[in-house]
């Protein structure tokens, strides 16, 4: 549900800047001085910065709540669509880098091997990539109740530049998992929302549906059961029901 962007709020006045035409003038508010005073710290932060690539957020535990919210607001089980899980790749070895390899899972026991994930992942370009794991739990562990843990690792490697020839920068990456786990469901307490239909993130300047919120005027969180419907998907899990999310056509959903 988005990037984070660190700022600085600061105090500032008639720093001096550049015009857009020539010459410069005075500059005075916090949308000058913070950039300035995080272009400062980011100067010091360079100085001793050794090159590395690096996930985030490199931990999912359902048991943290509420800062694993909303998967720690929901366990998973056997026979559910798939929970997915969206980590992103900073990568300070280079402009460019790559994926070696398929990632790797390692549940620490043979019991937590009911665990299967899918990875879906990218060239990264441009200092950032991502790593999506489509996370389920095998049939067999349809009776399963308890905690599946371990990590999963990523092999990454930027090419050298030109002053390090025939050398390049290998880095491991790993996400820790703590997941809960419950016996399958009846069918009667399982909600299956269609994402697949639902708007993602509106394509232009549109309002609420509520007007009265004058705050919060437009509405650009999109039609997800985390955004704009999170009150009623708690309210869900209150009541002991548990939502999948279809992110495909219904004909890619069984319901067993």
């Amino acid at each position: 549900f988005g990037r984070v962007k660190p700022n600085i709020v600061a105090y500032g006045q008639e720093i001096m800047g550049s015009k857009i035409s020539t010459g410069c003038k005075s500059l005075s508010g916090i949308s000058v001085a913070s950039p300035s005073s995080c272009s400062l710290e980011s100067y010091e932060i360079l100085k001793r910065y050794r090159s590395r690539a690096s996930l985030f957020p490199r931990i999912l535990d359902y048991t943290d709540h509420p800062y694993s919210w909303p998967f720690s607001r929901q366990l998973l089980y056997a026979g559910a669509m798939s929970v997915i899980y969206n980590a992103t790749l900073l990568n300070g070895m280079g402009l460019i880098g790559y994926v070696e390899g398929q990632p790797r899972c390692h549940p620490n026991n043979d019991e937590e091997n009911l665990f299967s994930i899918h990875f879906y992942f990218k060239i990264i370009w441009t200092w950032t990539g991502y790593l999506a794991l489509h996370m389920q739990i095998k049939d067999e562990g349809a009776h399963f109740l308890g905690l599946i843990e371990g990590n999963v690792t990523v092999n990454i490697f930027s090419p050298s530049p030109p002053r390090e020839r025939g050398q390049r920068r290998p880095r491991t990456c790993i996400i820790q998992l703590k997941l809960k786990v419950v016996p399958t469901l009846p069918r009667e307490k399982r909600i299956l929302w269609d994402q697949y239909h639902s708007i993602k993130y509106p394509p232009r300047y549109i309002p609420r549906d509520y007007l009265e919120v004058r705050n919060d005027i437009l509405d650009w969180h999109g039609d997800y059961m985390h955004t704009n419907f999170h009150i009623m998907f708690n309210m869900l899990r209150n009541s002991g029901y548990y939502v999948e999310t279809l992110g495909s056509p219904l004909t890619c959903f069984d319901a067993r």
